[in-house]
């Protein structure tokens, strides 16, 4: 390289620096002085200096032991000035932490107390094991264990606390009403384990004289036999081909309740399989109250199938049957129309579908006749 032209840049760059002070040089000075804590007049004083004697370190001027020499005294204790200022306004400035940091870390320790307090909840709710239902009042119930075992066994549900057969010779309205608080328990196929659902919402057909009945007219096919057969019978039918629904058999020619939704209250992490296992892998994970607030969700959650339960006797079956639960009261009982009966022309308007009032399981709210309910 030319070094003519090297010299030539060297120039060019100290004439800008130049400018840039000559234009500037008064902002620097006074942003500079700003810093160190110090007027501008002290800093242009200080500025003789070499900026190692500033700083500390370089040795500061020697005192000659000339106490008559003022200035050597006010050069060295200017000096020490600007250091002591420096490097209280720098070493304070350095234990600030900066506003984001500090957030990041408040964050960062939030989450963790966050997750701490996740875990303990957790280990808490494993030690326990039971679960609570809003609508059970204070009454708590034995949640499901992983695998059979003496607690299954003993949780209030099994097979000899089943309801009798004459609970189910009566009426299809006054089974409809009478099955709400009830629980339904199915035995787990695989497993063992008791799957217990508290009913909140039915329907009833009435038979031969229901246009919405399967078995209008006294029709009897084999689909729909187990409507003739004793009362507290298992009437399972498919829907769309892959869809179950649930009906117990009452008195009357081919009547029988459909039960349209359920609470649960046992065995919840078996339903939550049953019931993922016929979802898309992508679908968000399910509320507990999404368990079994539909007919067919309910008979995914407790793996009722056509083939398996159509036809059996609630009263002596070993795979499904019903126990006592809880009675509600007629004042928390919702009469509305049915739903999805379109075809019943003058039978849709009938109030033969019953709820449990304010339970967050039910599959469809009627407003109108929960207003209607509560000013009576």
């Amino acid at each position: 390289m030319d070094p003519n032209q090297t010299c030539s840049k060297t120039k060019t760059n100290l004439d800008k620096s130049r400018s840039f002070w000559d234009g500037h040089g008064d902002h620097v000075r006074t942003m500079l002085a700003y810093f160190a804590g110090c007027n501008v007049a002290l800093l242009d004083f200080l500025a003789g200096f070499p900026l190692g004697v500033l700083t500390g370190s370089v040795a500061p001027p020697v005192d000659t032991g000339d106490n008559s020499n003022d200035q050597n005294k006010y050069d060295r204790s200017a000096c020490a000035l600007f250091r002591e200022r420096l490097k209280v306004r720098f070493g304070r400035e350095h234990n600030r932490m900066p506003k984001l940091k500090r957030k990041a870390k408040n964050d960062e320790e939030d989450a963790s107390k966050a997750k701490k307090s996740c875990q303990n909840k957790e280990a808490d709710s494993n030690n326990q094991k039971i679960v609570k239902s809003p609508d059970f009042d204070s009454k708590t119930i034995p949640s499901a264990n992983p695998g059979p075992s003496k607690k299954a066994v003993n949780s209030g549900f099994e097979a000899d606390k089943r309801l009798p057969a004459l609970f189910y010779r009566k009426s299809c309205l006054q089974l409809a009403k009478d099955l709400l608080g009830r629980v339904l328990v199915r035995r787990c196929p695989t497993s063992g384990d008791l799957l217990c659902g508290k009913i909140v919402e039915t329907e009833a057909y009435l038979g031969r004289e229901d246009k919405a009945a399967h078995s209008y007219k006294g029709k009897k096919t084999d689909k729909n036999s187990a409507m003739f057969m004793d009362p507290g019978t298992a009437y399972v039918y498919n829907i769309y081909g892959m869809y179950c629904c649930f009906n117990v058999s009452s008195e009357g020619e081919g009547a029988a309740v459909l039960l349209r939704a359920i609470e649960p209250i046992q065995g919840l992490e078996i339903m939550t399989r049953n019931r993922s296992a016929q979802r898309k892998e992508t679908a968000k994970a399910l509320k507990s109250k999404e368990l079994g607030n539909g007919p067919s969700k309910f008979c995914q959650a407790l793996a009722i199938t056509k083939n398996t339960i159509n036809k059996q006797d609630l009263v002596s079956s070993p795979d499904i049957w019903m126990v006592a639960g809880e009675n509600i009261d007629d004042r928390q009982v919702v009469a509305s129309k049915r739903i999805n009966i379109g075809y019943a022309e003058d039978w849709v308007d009938k109030p033969y579908r019953f709820y449990v009032l304010d339970n967050s399981c039910v599959s469809v709210r009627d407003k109108s006749a929960e207003a209607l309910l509560r000013s009576s």
